[in-house]
C-alpha cells in the first residue's frame, strides 16, 4: 500500500509543481503591475506636490520611489529565478534546496542605485526635481579650479603673474 501511494505521489509531484510554478508567475505578474500602479500614483501625487511647493513630502516620496525601485529590481529576480526553476520542474530535478536557494537569492534587498532607475527618474521629473547627470558635477568643479588656479597646464609649475601679457603675443 506505501509503495502504491509512494508511486501516486511521485507521479502526481511533477504537475503539481508546475501548478504551483504557474501560480508563483501569475503572482510575479499581480505583483509587478501594483508596483507600476503604486508607482504611477506616487508620481501623481509629486506632481500634485509640487504645484503646493510641500519639499518636505516630495522628499518623503523621492524615498518611497526608491522603495518602489528597489521593490521592481527584486521582482524582476524573482522571474529570473522562476525562469530557472521552470527546467528542473518540468524534469522533476526540483528539490527543497534549490526551492530555498531561489527564496534567499529573490528576497535579499538588492544593492542598487536606485536614482538611475526608470522609477525614479520618471518621479523626478514629475516632482520637477533635477538629476545630477553623470559628470556635470566633475566638470563644474574642473571648471572652477582651472578659474583660479595659477598652475600651468603644460609646464605644471606655478605662474607668477598669469593675467599678464607678454611683450611678443599677437593681440
Amino acid at each position: 500500500m506505501d509503495a502504491e501511494l509512494e508511486a501516486n505521489i511521485q507521479q502526481a509531484l511533477p504537475s503539481a509543481l508546475k501548478m504551483a510554478l504557474y501560480a508563483a508567475k501569475k503572482q510575479h505578474l499581480d505583483l509587478l503591475k501594483y508596483t507600476i500602479e503604486g508607482a504611477d500614483s506616487l508620481c501623481n501625487n509629486a506632481a500634485f506636490l509640487k504645484d503646493f511647493e510641500d519639499q518636505e513630502h516630495l522628499q518623503h516620496l523621492g524615498e518611497t520611489a526608491k522603495g518602489f525601485a528597489v521593490l521592481q529590481t527584486q521582482l524582476t529576480r524573482y522571474k529570473t529565478q522562476l525562469e530557472k526553476l521552470q527546467p528542473l520542474v518540468e524534469s522533476g530535478r526540483l528539490d527543497q534546496s534549490k526551492i530555498d536557494k531561489m527564496l534567499k537569492d529573490t528576497l535579499a534587498t538588492p544593492r542598487i542605485n536606485a536614482t538611475k532607475h526608470d522609477f525614479y527618474k520618471k518621479f523626478c521629473d514629475r516632482a520637477g526635481i533635477e538629476l545630477a547627470a553623470d559628470g556635470d558635477e566633475d566638470v563644474f568643479i574642473q571648471e572652477s579650479e582651472s578659474i583660479r588656479s595659477t598652475i600651468c597646464p603644460v609646464t605644471q609649475m606655478e605662474m607668477e603673474d598669469p593675467l599678464r601679457k607678454y611683450e611678443g603675443s599677437v593681440d
